[in-house]
């Protein structure tokens, strides 16, 4: 198992899922996670780089890393596939967390639209319903999720 500098917490579970070398990733130096993905897709087929976004018990400040996370996400996605043509990336949630993954799925597909109707949580009020669903539609993501996953393969 590969990580960046820092060694994350437990992923073992994860790993054991998703069969291929990890970077957590690290918002404010993308560049290093960019490097550690690209020396291990060197050696390797396939990696992934992992980030956790429920950290806190608030829900707004929870909703702000998942902003926050996906679109540096979005953006080594980008600088990874235009510097390698040959690579793939997809964009995954996990849910409920990183240490106990019991559902990944790739979002914006059918997947994360059977998954949000029939597996994550939809407690609450009609009212909280709606502000999850308009939450959903501006992060492309529901909100729910414990973290984010891009895998790239080449």
């Amino acid at each position: 198992m590969h990580y960046g500098r820092a060694q994350p917490k437990n992923l073992k579970q994860l790993q054991e899922m998703l069969h291929c070398p990890m970077v957590e990733l690290k918002c404010e130096d993308s560049l290093s996670t960019i490097l550690s993905a690209k020396d291990i897709l060197r050696n390797s087929e396939h990696c992934c780089i992992v980030t956790e976004t429920a950290k806190s018990d608030k829900k707004l400040i929870n909703i702000k890393h998942l902003y926050r996370k996906r679109r540096v996400l979005k953006k080594v996605k980008k600088q990874l596939t235009q510097e390698s043509p040959e690579t793939r990336a997809v964009l995954v949630g996990i849910y409920p967390s990183l240490e106990d993954p019991t559902c990944l799925y790739e979002l914006q597909t059918n997947a994360s639209i059977y998954v949000n109707n029939n597996i994550l949580p939809s407690n609450g009020s009609s009212l909280k319903r709606v502000i999850k669903y308009i939450t959903e539609m501006m992060l492309g993501t529901n909100p729910t999720v414990g973290g984010l996953a891009l895998i790239l393969r080449r």
